[in-house]
């Protein structure tokens, strides 16, 4: 392993959250960043090319914020890792569902 001194400038950090669960289904947007084994990862760290993802189905198990960014890890072309929720369209199905109010009426005299 090397060792050695970095120039301070030659570094970037984040903050990264706690993890929570976050399950939903999604399509990978056709410009997107590609799939990664960590979140916010580097080119070393891509799994999946942004060429393989474009309209791919992806379905997500948990998020993370990387700083300001989100990311969402699930499975896209039976690969599993991060992807950016900017290259992600929630699918319409997986929509908040809508309210309805109902008025029930109750009998309760005996005939």
């Amino acid at each position: 392993t090397p060792l050695g001194w970095v120039n301070i400038n030659d570094v970037t950090t984040q903050n990264i959250g706690k993890q929570s669960q976050s399950i939903g289904k999604y399509s990978v947007k056709p410009t997107n960043n590609g799939l990664y084994s960590i979140a916010w990862g580097t080119k070393n760290q891509q799994l999946l090319a942004p060429n393989t993802l474009a309209n791919q189905a992806f379905n997500a198990s948990k998020a993370v914020y990387v700083g300001k960014d989100l990311y969402l890890y699930g499975t896209v072309n039976n690969r599993t890792g991060w992807i950016a929720a900017k290259d992600l369209i929630q699918n319409s199905t997986d929509a908040q569902a809508t309210p309805y109010n109902y008025t029930f009426v109750i009998n309760n005299s005996k005939s």
